[in-house]
């Protein structure tokens, strides 16, 4: 699964270096420490399962984005 977390400035998706094998890794975990900088605006971001989602990528192919934001 890819993951991307949303900036809390200027919402852009930022690329989490965060991978999980499936969502149910992704529900349980805890990402409360790791902090991000926005390749947008530069500011630093926490990350949370609250402001990142996941997309399934299978045989080359991606799939549709799970998570609280997906838009």
């Amino acid at each position: 699964m890819k993951t991307k977390v949303r900036c809390k400035h200027c919402e852009a998706w930022i690329p989490a270096p965060a991978r999980f094998e499936d969502m149910v890794t992704f529900d349980r975990a805890s990402m409360h420490r790791n902090i991000l900088i926005c390749q947008s605006c530069g500011e630093s971001t926490r990350c949370s399962t609250v402001n990142m989602r996941a997309q399934y990528v299978a045989g080359g192919e991606e799939g549709g984005f799970v998570g609280i934001e997906t838009t």
